[in-house]
């Protein structure tokens, strides 16, 4: 965010985040990035911290989803990772509005903030698609955190805007890192 705020070069950088709070993001993700001098950012969806709740996604999949407790979260921190907020029980924020959009938003970095003892100036839109990015909540946003991340692919350069950086998401559908970087390269 410096860097682009100050228009440095940002070409040959890489950001890698992780969403949602699952406890493999602290047990293995964390350690290996550690380990590799990598840094990261985790964003969390507040509400499922602590807690067995199954989201949608993972209950068609059959997946037990283990969530990291606060402890953990915290431990991300004092490990020097960087921290963001993803609402409170990731909501799609191009269908919520209004109050409800308001809260989920609000109060997801009133709570990690509070967890932390540390502001939270970080935000990423839960599924992140275009269409799950509304105008009214992008504002919202803006008005409280200092950037936020999609996740419907692209690249970010000099001239991007802060609350609209765009992320590739890796996922089951990349075979190889090759195919991964293929694509990620024809997304310039």
């Amino acid at each position: 965010l410096e860097k682009l705020e100050r228009g440095d070069d940002i070409s040959r950088h890489l950001v890698i985040t992780f969403d949602d709070g699952y406890r493999d993001n602290h047990d293995f993700a964390a350690v290996h990035l550690k380990r590799s001098g990598l840094p990261a950012s985790f964003f969390i969806a507040t509400d499922f911290i602590g807690t067995n709740r199954i989201p949608w996604w993972d209950e068609e999949a059959g997946i037990v989803s283990e969530w990291m407790t606060w402890d953990q979260v915290r431990h991300l921190r004092g490990q020097g990772f960087e921290l963001g907020a993803h609402t409170c029980s990731h909501v799609d924020l191009g269908v919520v509005t209004g109050a409800e959009a308001m809260d989920e938003i609000v109060r997801s970095g009133q709570r990690l903030s509070q967890e932390l003892g540390a502001p939270v100036t970080l935000f990423a839109f839960p599924y992140g698609r275009k269409h799950q990015i509304s105008d009214e909540n992008l504002e919202s946003v803006k008005s409280r955190f200092l950037c936020c991340v999609s996740a419907y692919g692209g690249s970010v350069d000099t001239r991007s805007d802060p609350y609209r950086l765009q992320r590739t998401p890796i996922s089951q559908w990349h075979r190889t890192t090759y195919q991964f970087g293929l694509e990620a390269m024809l997304n310039l």
